[in-house]
């Protein structure tokens, strides 16, 4: 990808930069699962006793079905991240399964030809 004259992003910059952005995506679902771990916690039976009862039901029906939909979105992205990196790994591994029984096709030695597909 060129963006100006002299100025060229290569792949390792590319995986370097994807690299960064799944580890950032990784420590923030663990921030977040930690949240989960204290929501739950304000939510059971045992804070009940500090808070009262009426209190900490209605504010822990908002909240919990607030990070039950949170959480389902979160589901849903980390879904697309895992499938947005398994496509690299799956073509390689058909690519390098292609190109492994490599023939000769009309005298030149091809490695993958698009008119197999």
């Amino acid at each position: 990808m060129a963006r100006t004259a002299g100025d060229t992003l290569d792949v390792f910059t590319m995986i370097d930069i994807f690299k960064y952005v799944i580890y950032g995506i990784a420590a923030a679902f663990f921030v977040y699962g930690i949240l989960l771990m204290v929501e739950g916690f304000f939510t059971t039976g045992a804070i009940k006793d500090l808070y009262g009862d009426f209190k900490i039901t209605t504010c822990g029906r908002c909240v919990s079905a607030w990070f039950i939909m949170l959480t389902y979105l979160f589901m849903l992205a980390w879904l697309g991240v895992t499938a947005f990196t398994s496509l690299p790994v799956y073509m390689y591994f058909n690519l390098w399964t292609i190109c492994r029984n490599t023939t000769l096709v009309e005298g030149a030695n091809l490695c993958l030809d698009l008119r197999q597909f």
